[in-house]
């Protein structure tokens, strides 16, 4: 890798944005508008020097909240920083023209400013992108919304989405998939998650009762709901969505509610800083944090399937759960296990295998990998014995 081609701009608020020559290459984003989150990346030629853009957009309550920039054609360093900040998504890269590109950043800075939500830093590399008010028409802004949400195939599918924008407060992306812009169904005072949605079919074929497990400030409720769907040559909407009932959960019942199978692999590991090291190079896209005494690394599906299922899952759309642990063992948790026969198969060969070795595979019925996680111990198999 040549090191001298990777710079980050060091941008000035007194800078003259006329002394830069910034010529428009191209523009991506995902289409995971209806996850509530899209990431989104432009190109530039800057001064005759390649020149990316990389940006991160809640549409729930952060609004843009991630920002990367990268000068020089570093094509490594591009792949790993898109990988870390929208490779977890689940959706595929859609192309944007410039007009676009500029459009979809000014609708969230508007939104940050108006919520009073930090900006990421350095503000002065892309306010230029908000110096001029792009102007669209509705056909052009639906053409927009077209390409930044997954297309819709199933009753399923748009079922789940509906709810999960509805309990979200986003007007915006319930009101896409509804025939009717002001369609409301959530009355919270706050935005809520859809944790866990259980869809059932009337007789009429055409409407459905929806069991939602929402969480908002921490309180969990029950959520009742009848949704009609229209059908128009395969094309779904919203025709009528209404709250039938609700009933306050507590914690321990939500648990049980979420409660799945478990399947844990645990191994040795022999150098435990260097596994944790290849690992991040590895699983670049895996979610990392660092706990008491363990390293977690969480990785997602590469789409979001999970959404079409007549029973939604929020955390469906996790890979697979991944533990280093102070006491020099990796802990693999999965929830499905195909993914989890395949998941074995990737760490039995490789540079993976000069590493670590199987020592037990295990099953639960509710999940324990989290609570060994924020126990405090550092071996899984005392954790056991104690819980």
């Amino acid at each position: 890798m040549d090191k001298k081609k990777f710079k980050i701009i060091k941008g000035n608020n007194n800078d003259s944005d006329d002394r830069i020559s910034r010529k428009f290459i191209s523009s991506y984003v995902t289409d995971t508008r209806l996850m509530g989150v899209i990431g989104m990346y432009i190109h530039w030629k800057v001064n005759d020097e390649d020149y990316y853009q990389l940006f991160h957009f809640d549409a729930e309550e952060y609004g843009f909240d991630n920002y990367i920039s990268i000068l020089g054609n570093n094509k490594e360093r591009l792949a790993i920083e898109k990988e870390a900040m929208m490779g977890g998504l689940g959706g595929r890269f859609v192309s944007l023209r410039e007009n676009e590109a500029k459009y979809l950043f000014q609708r969230f800075m508007i939104m940050n400013i108006k919520n009073n939500l930090p900006l990421p830093e350095p503000r002065s590399e892309y306010l230029f992108l908000y110096k001029n008010k792009i102007e669209l028409t509705d056909e052009e802004k639906q053409f927009v919304m077209n390409k930044v949400c997954e297309g819709i195939v199933s009753e399923y599918q748009i079922i789940n989405y509906f709810l999960m924008r509805s309990f979200a407060k986003d007007e915006e992306g319930a009101a896409y998939l509804s025939d009717e812009n002001d369609r409301v169904l959530y009355d919270g005072k706050y935005p809520a998650t859809l944790l866990k949605n259980i869809i059932e079919e009337n007789e009429d074929g055409l409407s459905y009762v929806c069991e939602s497990l929402i969480e908002e400030k921490l309180k969990y409720r029950l959520e009742i709901s009848e949704i009609t769907l229209k059908n128009e040559n395969g094309k779904f909407s919203i025709a009528d969505a209404q709250k039938r009932s609700t009933l306050n959960v507590s914690p321990s019942e939500a648990a049980l509610m979420l409660n799945r199978s478990e399947y844990i692999n645990i191994y040795s590991i022999d150098e435990g800083s260097d596994f944790i090291e290849m690992f991040k190079q590895k699983k670049p896209n895996a979610l990392y944090n660092i706990h008491a005494s363990v390293y977690l690394f969480t990785e997602f599906n590469l789409n979001n399937r999970h959404v079409k299922e007549k029973v939604y899952m929020l955390n469906g759309d996790i890979y697979g759960v991944y533990c280093i642990s102070e006491a020099n063992q990796f802990i693999v948790a999965g929830y499905d296990l195909d993914k989890m026969n395949r998941i074995e198969k990737y760490f039995s060969k490789g540079d993976f295998n000069d590493y670590i070795s199987l020592i037990e595979k295990l099953e639960f019925k509710e999940s324990i990998l989290y609570e060994f996680v924020n126990s405090g111990y550092e071996d899984f198999f005392d954790f056991l014995s104690d819980y």
